[in-house]
C-alpha cells in the first residue's frame, strides 16, 4: 500500500478491487504513483543495477 497494491496471484477480484481503488481515488493515484517512481529511480538506477551485474558476473567468474 505504499507505491501500489499487492495481490494473491490469480486472484482476479483482488486485483479488479485495487485498480477500482486507484480509478476512484485520485490523491491516492497521485501518492502510489510518486511513490513507485522514486522507488524505480533510487532502486534501478544504472550505475547501481550495472554495479550489481558486475558484482554477480565476478562471484560466477571467480567460481570456475
Amino acid at each position: 500500500n505504499v507505491d501500489g497494491y499487492l495481490v494473491p496471484e490469480y486472484d482476479v477480484d483482488a486485483m479488479a478491487a485495487g485498480m477500482c481503488k486507484v480509478l476512484e481515488d485520485g490523491d491516492l493515484a497521485n501518492r502510489l504513483g510518486a511513490a513507485a517512481r522514486q522507488k524505480i529511480a533510487s532502486d534501478f538506477e544504472l550505475t547501481k543495477t550495472i554495479n550489481k551485474l558486475l558484482t554477480v558476473l565476478q562471484n560466477a567468474y571467480n567460481k570456475k
